[in-house]
């Protein structure tokens, strides 16, 4: 009993694309198994390991600030009322220009005459709150509390204005 008979015999050239195949998945197989060994590819993602030792738990010192509290009084200078005058002025001409942020404002029951954080329309309640903000804003400047710092209350108002004006 023949297996194969001329009719349904295999050609050489299937069994070779066969057994080539076998080879090159072996092949395939012996270089994953190699890199696997041999080679240690970094994650995409680093995992960070809390420590296995359990640390002793620091008990907070408080400490004294050594640079004095800024006085509310000193802060209200003659030059911050200065250039909260020039920024009123620049800004709404002194609150006379209804136009703009300032008219966006009283429209909505509240006041901004001095430019201040247009790109959030933000309204102030009164024209103290406003003057308050606006000093607060300049000390915190000049006291390096928060960022851009200033230097002087030129630079703060040239920051302010986006190089605008100055005190001068």
């Amino acid at each position: 009993m023949k297996i194969f008979t001329e009719e349904n015999k295999p050609s050489w050239k299937i069994i070779t694309a066969f057994i080539a195949g076998m080879i090159f998945c072996v092949l395939l197989y012996e270089a994953t198994m190699w890199f696997h060994d041999n080679y240690r590819f970094q994650p995409l993602i680093v995992p960070r390991y809390m420590s296995p030792v359990i640390e002793e738990p620091i008990v907070a010192i408080p400490i004294t600030p050594t640079a004095p509290k800024p006085n509310k009084e000193a802060s209200r200078s003659s030059e911050y009322e200065l250039a909260y005058n020039k920024v009123h002025l620049m800004e709404s001409t002194s609150g006379t220009n209804k136009t703009g942020l300032n008219g966006y404002c009283i429209n909505n029951g509240g006041v901004n005459e001095i430019g201040y954080a247009p790109h959030l329309k933000y309204c102030f309640t009164d024209t103290q709150e406003q003057k308050d903000t606006f000093m607060l804003w300049l000390d915190n400047r000049l006291n390096k509390i928060k960022q851009p710092y200033c230097n002087s209350i030129d630079e703060c108002l040239l920051t302010y204005s986006n190089g605008a004006y100055g005190l001068e």
